[in-house]
């Protein structure tokens, strides 16, 4: 009697440290809270005195993206 066997797949799992110590640690570095006077002030930076989102994003340590979103929503809010 032979049994059917599933093609194994090329990746191969790697295992992950799931400790709560070290899962909470990578998210306080992936996720950081801006208060609404630090956003005004960086999209101030990019509406009012015309300067880049990457520059602005650089000098203030902010992924641009996020500067980005945060510019798209007040032009949309005071356009």
């Amino acid at each position: 009697m032979s049994r059917s066997v599933a093609p194994r797949s090329s990746r191969t799992a790697v295992p992950q440290d799931r400790s709560p110590g070290r899962r909470r640690e990578h998210a306080a570095q992936r996720r950081r809270k801006f208060s609404p006077e630090f956003r005004d002030e960086a999209v101030k930076m990019v509406v009012v005195e015309s300067r880049p989102i990457t520059e602005v994003a650089r000098e203030i340590q902010v992924n641009e993206g996020t500067l980005g979103t945060w510019v798209s929503r007040y032009r949309q809010e005071y356009a």
